[in-house]
C-alpha cells in the first residue's frame, strides 16, 4: 500500500510470493495523487506536472522500447517481465477491493496521511494474517528510543509515550509524526489483536542531503 515505483512489490515477487497487488494513487500523468495541506496546492501541482512532462519528453523512447504508459511502476513491470498487479486506489479505499491478503505491507506512508486513523483501520480490514508497517519520521531520540523498547516490553506507559507532533504547515505533505508507542496504541485500537514493535532505525535522506537522519519504527501487526 503506497507502492510508489514498486521496489517492495518486486522484492516480494522475487521472494516468491504467490501473487502481489501494488496499490497507489500516483498515475504519473500530472494528476495529484494524494491529499495535501491546502496552502501548498500550487507546489504540488508543479511537482506532479513535471512527472507528466518527463513522459511527454521521452514518449518516443517509451514507444520504441514497447513500454506502455507513464506509470513508473508499470514501466518497470514491463522491463522486469513482472506479474505484479497495480490498482489505482488510496489507502482509504482498501475495503472496496473486497479482498483480504495474507501479508499487507505499508512503508513510510502514514506520516503523509491527513487521516492516519482511518488509513490504519483500512489496513486492518485488508489484512488476513499479518500487516507490516514502517512508520517514518517517528518521534524518538536517544536515549528515549531505548526507553521506548524497554517500556513497551514491560508494559509501562510514560507521558512521552503518547506524543504526536503535527507538521502539516511545514511542507504540506507530511502531517503527523507519532511516538512509536503512541502509534502502537492506534494500531491496537484499529482492530489488530497483537502488535509488536520489532525495529527502530534511522535513514539519511540522500535526495535532500539532510544532515539529520529520519527515524523509523517497524511494526508487525497480527489479526
Amino acid at each position: 500500500v503506497g507502492a510508489s515505483n514498486g521496489f517492495f512489490s518486486f522484492l516480494f515477487e522475487r521472494k516468491q510470493a504467490g501473487s502481489v497487488l501494488a496499490i497507489d494513487t500516483d498515475k504519473y500523468d500530472g494528476s495529484l495523487p494524494y491529499s495535501f495541506a491546502t496552502r501548498f496546492e500550487d507546489n504540488f501541482r508543479e511537482k506532479y506536472s513535471r512527472d507528466a512532462e518527463y513522459y511527454r519528453k521521452f514518449k518516443d523512447i517509451y514507444n520504441c522500447l514497447g513500454l506502455k504508459g507513464s506509470n513508473n511502476m508499470l514501466v518497470l513491470a514491463d522491463i522486469f517481465r513482472s506479474n505484479v498487479r497495480w490498482k489505482n486506489h488510496s489507502i482509504y479505499e482498501l475495503d472496496k477491493l473486497n479482498e483480504q491478503f495474507d501479508l499487507v505491507f505499508c512503508g513510510s506512508l502514514i506520516e503523509h496521511l491527513k487521516n492516519p486513523v482511518e488509513g490504519v483501520e483500512q489496513l486492518c480490514k485488508a489484512t488476513k494474517e499479518m500487516c507490516i508497517i514502517s512508520l517514518s519520521n517517528c518521534l524518538y531520540w536517544w536515549p528515549l528510543n531505548i526507553l521506548a523498547k524497554l517500556t513497551d516490553a514491560l508494559g509501562i506507559h510514560l507521558p512521552f509515550d503518547k506524543l504526536v507532533l503535527y507538521q502539516g504547515n511545514l511542507s504540506g505533505g507530511s502531517f503527523f509524526h507519532f511516538h512509536p508507542l503512541a502509534f502502537k496504541e492506534l494500531l491496537i485500537a484499529s482492530g489488530f489483536s497483537k502488535v509488536k514493535l520489532v525495529s527502530m532505525f534511522k535513514i539519511r535522506n540522500r535526495k535532500r542531503n539532510y544532515i539529520r537522519h529520519s527515524p523509523h519504527a517497524v511494526f508487525h501487526c497480527y489479526k
